[in-house]
């Protein structure tokens, strides 16, 4: 409002500053022109009077008629005008004077007159003497500064009426002004609502207001269009701020210069709280380096971080933030929290370099430590357990447990820092010794370790009888290849448990020919797979203990090399297992049977032929094994049964028993074979979901002349039947064996008592046909 305010009275003053300006000059110039003007008529006046009164004055001082000349100058106080006069002869002496009384004060605009007094009666005119007026300037002075008030008073009146018709034609033009202005102010704080005056008008202020008008309608389209685009912004922001929150990783986003941005709460956990505008160095953040102790380098990389004591596990990602030009207008920085990540791949490292039960490492710590080795002298002991097998049937699963771990315990406190104790599975053991009187500490420690379990140990509130048979290598002295020093110190093991049980024997040379002779073995196995000459299948009956009636054959592995000379399957089947090939053999072995199963079902035989099957193949192997093999011969699963060890159930339960159900829904029969040997009890045969029992040749062989023997076969054969398994005793070689094993229940029998194992061809050759009449019979007889 001032500055409006200031604004007119700025405008009226410069009018008025302009009129005075103009005026002034005017009045001032007309008042001097009337006062010349008024001089001028003094003067003239004065000039003509003194004129006239030197004239009239001649005559009588040609006569020298004083009195009438001093009455003449007596006469002059009529005049106004006059102030003094004074008449002189030519002499200069003074005849006559008149001075006004009392003098009136001297003006600017007083004025002498003096005139010869000249005789012109005669013929020669005399100058008889001067006639000197004085008029004074006072009544002209007096009448300029009327006239001159007067004219003021005129000026004023005029200066003022003219500002007020200033101030009115101002009025009238800026008050639409003003009312323009005032629209314009609030057109500018946002105010929108209130119409613009004088739209209505014609002249140029009209234009102006309907401009505005249409300015502020466009701006209030302008602003509702902004509110909804601040509203949406706003929507926006809460979404990203949402989001950023609830984010589980920590988000700093910087400016072109590495200034903070934003950060979200999860960031201030990790990094804590950074200003924004403030300059973040990543490097600084960062510089705890990677897990490995390497600088961070790149956008993508992992590293540790500590805050309020805790440490952070976290994965670090950068990337760069373009505009619409292609410039870098800063970055974003991602931190995943993966502690929890890190904590289970070191947990699952862990695991998968230690054993669960004794926490020792196992064998893929001993192989990773082997690779590791390189030229430096090491040894290597490998060691057995004597007698565990039958702590761990008779004293249970917990007791053989904990015996494995007392015996872990054991060697933890025996060996040194930079030595490896090792749980390699079972009841083995391992031990890896570095330095140059590697060899010598070996001995020791192994000789330490027989006799430490040469005494009984309490476990729980047992005393437990065992003992240690221990095997070892070294390099470089028996192989410059540390890799090789496991199958050397196996080799060395094996030994000592030949030998007798609790002692520590020496890898020697002389073994060396047999590691010669499994790779010799390993690789004409694999020539011979690779040819289509590898292991072929030989049958073996299975008859009715009874009547002698063939119920199934048993498949065998033989394998006859190219020179002729046969490998026996107890030499070339761990050697397969050991070097992946048992998938390719079992693979030859089952679709072999499947033909054969399939053309004697065909022929009218209503059994089975059996496949053993490895328990390495138990990793989902066997199931897709057997389904290609019947997929590709168009054997029926119910042609089909496949044999199993205790050991299939007892190295990994869980995934064997699933094998074993998806085998049983397809519809092949499974059978557990060699029941009785190693960890089995008849307890085991309600845990494991098959269908057949196989006694081992053990019981069988015992069973004619030890009545315990057949006690233990009669409970086989009574707890199979009630669990709805049938039984077979494999390995009876005489009659007297089937005689007693019938006499126990034993339903089929397998051995050589029934004849040696056959190949296909003569299996075809010998029953097929016989299969085919013995179907025509029965059918005929039917009829």
């Amino acid at each position: 409002m001032l500055s409006r305010l200031s604004f007119r009275l700025q405008l009226i003053t410069g009018c008025v500053l302009v009129l005075i300006a103009t005026v002034v000059p005017l009045f001032i110039y007309d008042v001097m022109s009337e006062g010349r003007k008024q001089r001028h008529e003094l003067a003239r006046f004065s000039a003509h009077e003194t004129e006239s009164l030197a004239r009239i004055v001649s005559i009588p001082m040609w006569d020298f008629n004083d009195p009438f000349l001093t009455d003449m100058m007596q006469s002059l106080s009529e005049y106004e005008e006059i102030e003094s006069a004074e008449l002189t002869d030519a002499a200069g002496e003074v005849l006559a004077s008149y001075t006004r009384q009392p003098m009136r004060a001297q003006t600017a605009y007083d004025v002498v007159v003096e005139r010869d007094v000249i005789y012109t009666e005669i013929q020669n005119p005399e100058v008889l003497g001067t006639l000197r007026i004085a008029f004074s300037g006072a009544p002209l002075a007096k009448q300029i500064k009327d006239t001159a008030l007067a004219r003021s008073g005129l000026f004023v009146a005029l200066l003022l009426f003219t500002s007020l018709a200033i101030y009115w034609a101002l009025e009238k033009l800026l008050s639409p002004i003003d009312r323009l202005v005032e629209s314009i102010q609030k057109i500018g704080t946002g105010c929108l609502d209130d119409d613009i005056r004088d739209v209505g008008r014609a002249d140029e202020i009209g234009k102006v207001a309907q401009a505005l008008d249409q300015l502020r309608q466009s701006e209030r389209a302008m602003q509702e269009l902004r509110a909804e685009q601040d509203q949406h912004k706003l929507q926006e922001r809460h979404r990203l701020a949402l989001a950023l929150e609830s984010t589980e990783d920590g988000v700093l986003v910087l400016d072109e210069n590495d200034a903070l941005v934003l950060q979200n709460d999860r960031a201030v956990r990790f990094f804590g709280a950074f200003d924004k505008g403030v300059g973040i160095d990543p490097a600084l953040i960062f510089s705890s380096g990677s897990d490995d102790g390497s600088p961070n380098t790149g956008s993508d990389f992992t590293t540790k971080v500590e805050r309020s004591g805790r440490t952070y596990d976290l994965r670090i990602r950068m990337d760069p933030i373009w505009d619409e030009d292609g410039r870098q207008i800063g970055r974003v920085v991602l931190a995943s929290d993966i502690t929890e990540q890190v904590r289970q791949k070191r947990r699952a490292d862990y695991l998968a370099k230690h054993d669960a039960l004794t926490g020792l490492p196992n064998r893929r710590a001993l192989e990773a430590a082997l690779e590791d080795v390189g030229s430096k002298p090491v040894a290597l002991l490998f060691g057995d357990l004597d007698r565990f097998k039958t702590i761990n049937d008779t004293m249970g699963h917990a007791t053989g447990d904990a015996l494995l771990r007392h015996v872990g315990d054991r060697m933890r406190k025996l060996v040194g820092p930079d030595d490896l104790p090792v749980r390699l599975g079972g009841d083995e053991f391992a031990l890896l010794v570095h330095g140059s009187d590697c060899r010598t500490r070996i001995e020791f420690l192994g000789d330490t370790l027989i006799e430490a379990f040469s005494v009984p140990i309490q476990v729980d509130d047992l005393l437990l009888q065992t003992s240690f048979s221990l095997g070892f290598a070294c390099a470089p002295d028996d192989t410059e290849n540390a890799k090789d020093l496991i199958q050397l110190a196996d080799l060395a093991l094996y030994q000592a448990k030949n030998t007798g049980r609790g002692r520590i024997c020496p890898f020697e040379k002389s073994l060396q020919t047999d590691v010669a002779r499994r790779q010799v073995i390993r690789e004409a196995l694999s020539d011979a797979l690779n040819a289509g000459q590898g292991p072929n299948p030989v049958y073996q009956k299975q008859t009715d203990a009874v009547t002698g009636e063939i119920r199934g054959f048993e498949a065998l592995a033989r394998w006859r090399q190219k020179d002729g000379t046969s490998v026996s399957p107890g030499e070339f089947i761990p050697i397969a297992e050991e070097s992946g090939l048992i998938e390719s053999v079992t693979r030859r072995i089952l679709v072999e049977s499947c033909n054969l199963a399939h053309d004697l079902a065909h022929s009218g035989f209503p059994g089975r032929i059996s496949v053993n099957a490895s328990p390495i193949l138990f990793d989902g192997t066997i199931t897709s094994l057997v389904a290609e093999s019947l997929d590709k011969t168009g054997c029926t699963p119910d042609q089909l049964e496949i044999e199993i060890t205790e050991q299939v159930v007892l190295s990994n339960r869980i995934v064997a028993t699933q094998e074993i159900e998806a085998l049983r829904r397809m519809g092949v029969s499974v059978a557990l074979d060699d029941f009785g040997m190693g960890y089995s009890s008849l307890s085991y045969l309600q845990r494991f979901p098959v269908d057949k029992v196989k006694i081992d040749r053990a019981f069988v062989v015992e069973i004619a002349r030890s009545e315990e023997t057949r006690a233990i076969v009669r409970a086989i054969v009574d707890l199979s039947g009630a669990l709805g398994m049938s039984v077979t005793a494999e390995g009876a070689e005489t009659e007297d064996e089937r005689r007693w094993l019938t006499e126990c229940g034993v339903e089929t029998i397998q051995g050589y008592v029934d004849g040696t194992p056959i190949s296909e061809a003569e299996l075809r050759k010998e029953f097929v046909t016989g299969f085919e009449l013995l179907a025509t019979a029965k059918t005929q007889g039917a009829a």
